[in-house]
């Protein structure tokens, strides 16, 4: 499993952002940390992703689900690592908000400065994206052809304990 998340800096006192609120972010309709009850933050800098990018549709179909975004040119994050690194380090930051995977956050970048946010009240732990009662989250499959004998050992050995280890060492959440 993995999540898609939403993060704010850290010194951005939210931590809980509704699926409502985030849509009124990205569709225009909210503009100012004050309407999300943070006060002293003046205006969101809502970062996205460049369009037909995978996170950029994972938004555009979980979140925004049929909502139109939009866009400031200036507010494209052209990589994974600048949707995180955004946020936490540059002038923008305490005032951004912005997306990606929760492995691109934990795993591939530098990640301090920045805090992922709950959703509805649930954060995206280990529990909640194994029971999947946070919203954004990904199942990823194995899927394959019925008699490769060297594809089904090698699902055999993802599901075992030392594959689920594996999974959990590599940043995602295995299935148990």
């Amino acid at each position: 499993a993995e999540a898609f998340v939403f993060t704010v800096n850290a010194d951005n006192p939210l931590e809980n952002i509704t699926t409502q609120q985030i849509q009124g972010v990205y569709s225009g309709a909210i503009t100012d940390w004050s309407e999300l009850g943070v006060d002293g933050l003046g205006g969101i800098v809502a970062y996205q992703r460049p369009k037909n990018s995978g996170s950029q549709t994972a938004m555009e179909e979980m979140v925004m689900q049929g909502l139109e975004l939009q866009a400031e040119e200036n507010y494209i994050s052209i990589g994974m690592d600048a949707a995180v690194r955004q946020i936490g380090n540059y002038d923008n930051g305490i005032g951004a908000i912005g997306y990606s995977y929760l492995y691109y956050v934990n795993k591939l970048v530098e990640s301090s400065g920045i805090r992922v946010l709950a959703i509805n009240g649930i954060a995206p732990t280990t529990e909640n994206l194994q029971s999947g009662i946070y919203p954004y989250t990904v199942n990823y499959y194995a899927v394959y052809r019925k008699g490769d004998s060297n594809t089904e050992a090698f699902v055999n050995w993802l599901i075992s304990d030392a594959g689920q280890l594996a999974v959990r060492q590599a940043g995602y959440v295995p299935l148990r």
